[in-house]
């Protein structure tokens, strides 16, 4: 377990948020920091299966958006 690497990763999934959206940037955001000051703690036990949920839904998500139909735009 490399706490500087996972800290390094977690620094550029909240870099890559956009606050456009705001309530799921920020809900993000706040699971990312929380999980950044875990993992400085050196306590993975807590953060790993926080960010191994997110992973999987993202997955899901992505498994989900390729089923739907491409739509094709009106004419």
């Amino acid at each position: 377990k490399d706490s500087i690497k996972a800290s390094k990763g977690l620094v550029e999934l909240m870099s890559a948020l956009n606050f456009e959206f705001e309530e799921v940037a920020l809900g993000l955001f706040r699971l990312y920091q929380y999980c950044q000051d875990k993992i400085k703690q050196e306590d993975f036990d807590e953060a790993i299966p926080i960010l191994e949920g997110l992973r999987n839904s993202w997955i899901d998500s992505l498994k989900n958006e390729k089923k739907r139909p491409v739509e094709q735009p009106q004419a």
